[in-house]
């Protein structure tokens, strides 16, 4: 639908909202309209890029859902009615940057499935709920992610094997497969697994491919668990068909992904000593994800932070040390904003940063805080690796100590 049409429906749907909420001295006959027209009007509002006007309408119709289900717990139109609503509120959250509200209402959303009245809707959809809330709780930071994703992934694939053979036709159940495992792949990356998150990227990947969905997100999503060591070449290889697959620049809605390949492969580049390769490819990022964050801070915030990070990183292997520290200055910055807010969604984010800092700047206490909120929210990996950083700092310090003296 074009703008214009949704701008159309502004004002149409505010007349029925006023007109059913004055017509409420009886409200119970008009619930199910009232929460249809708020439900209408939010998605109007979000299309138009107001997504923080949306969620208040999202949250009242939910609300008004809620009640007609509780009333009517058979009726598949109203449990149907009650699940759509929740998906556009949590879609909504995310917009906004509630992360861990949305992880909520996804986990409605689950549990609605598991309604007996629900037994009549194709198998699909609740694999879907469950894909969705994987998604969310891997972004709010949530460690059950894991879980959830994992019992997504074979929910999945056990439909998929029973779902009957259509010819060259992709199933629903084999194309939730591929996000299924994306998200997989994400939790167990964030939780340290590298070699298994690696392997459950690949297949994401190559199912991809094979149902000629999604290749550049999964593409992508695999390279970044690629960016050390020996895969780096790959990981270059990949962000590169990343690049191609999208265009240089990008869709409008695409922009972040071309973002994150150039980021992919500064971390690459700085894995295989390539520093100045590293800092172009880093600069890049930043500068593609500059106005993404300034568009929509509470989607991009964190994504600028990360890409500033390695920015800071390439500029410190290049001894543009003090360069280096305010790009790192900077990244802490703004992800302690986002941490400061949602503090479960962003400690992730916020150590990862904390980390490069400690990194760049010789001295700082980043690394001491990066280990403590790590702890806290039960990011070992993180922790572990900015306790080992001090460790190494401090033998780094004892010995030039002794040199001095020495000499």
């Amino acid at each position: 639908m074009a703008l214009e049409r949704w701008g159309d429906l502004l004002p149409l749907t505010e007349r029925t909202i006023g007109l059913l909420r004055a017509a409420r001295q009886d409200p119970e006959p008009h619930r199910s309209s009232l929460s249809k027209a708020l439900d209408s009007r939010g998605i109007a509002l979000a299309a138009l890029g107001r997504p923080h006007d949306a969620v208040g309408l999202f949250r009242e119709a939910v609300l008004l859902s809620r009640q007609l289900v509780e009333e009517q717990p058979d009726h598949l139109d109203v449990l149907l009615h009650d699940l759509n609503r929740l998906n556009h509120l949590a879609q909504a959250l995310h917009n906004v940057g509630q992360r861990s509200e949305a992880a909520e209402v996804t986990a409605e959303a689950v549990a609605a499935y598991r309604r007996p009245a629900a037994a009549a809707f194709p198998p699909e959809r609740r694999a879907a709920s469950l894909v969705a809330h994987a998604e969310a709780l891997v972004l709010a930071g949530d460690h059950r992610a894991l879980k959830v994703a994992e019992e997504a992934v074979q929910m999945c694939r056990d439909q998929a094997t029973a779902a009957p053979v259509s010819g060259p036709a992709v199933s629903e159940s084999e194309a939730l497969l591929c996000p299924a495992l994306g998200w997989y792949a994400s939790a167990l990356f964030r939780e340290g697994m590298r070699e298994a998150a690696i392997e459950a990227g690949e297949e994401a990947l190559r199912r991809n491919r094979e149902l000629s969905l999604d290749v550049a997100s999964a593409a992508l999503s695999l390279a970044w668990a690629l960016v050390e060591g020996e895969s780096a070449p790959r990981a270059i290889e990949l962000a590169e068909e990343v690049l191609t697959l999208l265009g240089l620049e990008g869709a409008d809605d695409r922009q972040g992904e071309v973002a994150l390949a150039h980021e992919v492969i500064a971390r690459a580049q700085l894995a295989l000593d390539r520093a100045e390769r590293a800092l172009e490819s880093a600069l890049r990022s930043v500068d593609l994800h500059h106005p993404l964050a300034q568009a929509a801070p509470e989607v991009y915030a964190s994504a600028l932070a990360q890409s500033l990070g390695s920015y800071a990183l390439a500029l410190n292997a290049t001894g543009r040390r003090p360069e280096a520290v305010t790009a790192a200055e900077e990244a802490v910055t703004v992800t302690r904003g986002r941490f400061t807010a949602e503090p479960m969604a962003y400690a992730f984010d916020l150590a990862s940063v904390l980390i490069v800092r400690g990194r760049v700047e010789a001295g700082s206490p980043a690394l001491g805080e990066a280990a403590r909120i790590a702890e806290r929210y039960g990011w070992h990996r993180h922790a572990e690796e900015a306790r080992q950083l001090r460790r190494s700092a401090a033998t780094a310090s004892d010995r030039a100590g002794d040199t001095r003296d020495g000499s």
